[in-house]
C-alpha cells in the first residue's frame, strides 16, 4: 500500500515488511528496484517528471525521513517507519547473507567498493 505526496508514491511499510518485500522480489526473479526517498527527493520529483516517473515505477518506495513517516501516519498508515538507505543496506546484506543471496556492488571508487565487498 502507498500514499501520494506531491505526486510521488511513498510505500506504507515498516522495516521488517521491507525486508519481506525484498525477499519476494528476489524470489520472483523479475526486474525490480527499490528507492529510498526523502522530502528533498519528493519536492524535486514534483518539478521533474522523469524523476517522479522513476520513483513511482519502483516496486518499493521506502520513506527515508521522519516528515514522510509523519505524513503517512496522518494519511492513515498504520505501519510506516523511517527506513534510510544506508541503514537498510546493512540489514538487506545481513538478511541476504543469512539466505544465501549474492550481492553485487557497482560504482563509486575502488576503495568504497572494496569496503562494501568486505561487508558482504
Amino acid at each position: 500500500m502507498s500514499v501520494l505526496f506531491l505526486g510521488t508514491k511513498i510505500s506504507w511499510i515498516c522495516e521488517n515488511g521491507q525486508l519481506s518485500v525484498i525477499d519476494e522480489l528476489i524470489n520472483d526473479e523479475l526486474s525490480s528496484y527499490v528507492t529510498y526517498t526523502n522530502v528533498h527527493v519528493v519536492v524535486t520529483a514534483k518539478k521533474n517528471s522523469q524523476l517522479r516517473h522513476a520513483i513511482n515505477s519502483a516496486n518499493l518506495v521506502s520513506p527515508d525521513g521522519m516528515p514522510l513517516v509523519k505524513l503517512g501516519k496522518l494519511a492513515g498508515a498504520n505501519c510506516i517507519e523511517k527506513c534510510s538507505g544506508p541503514d537498510m543496506m546493512l540489514k538487506i546484506i545481513e538478511n541476504g547473507l543469512d539466505k544465501g543471496y549474492t550481492h553485487y556492488f557497482y560504482g563509486s571508487t575502488d576503495n568504497t567498493l572494496r569496503g562494501l565487498g568486505q561487508m558482504a
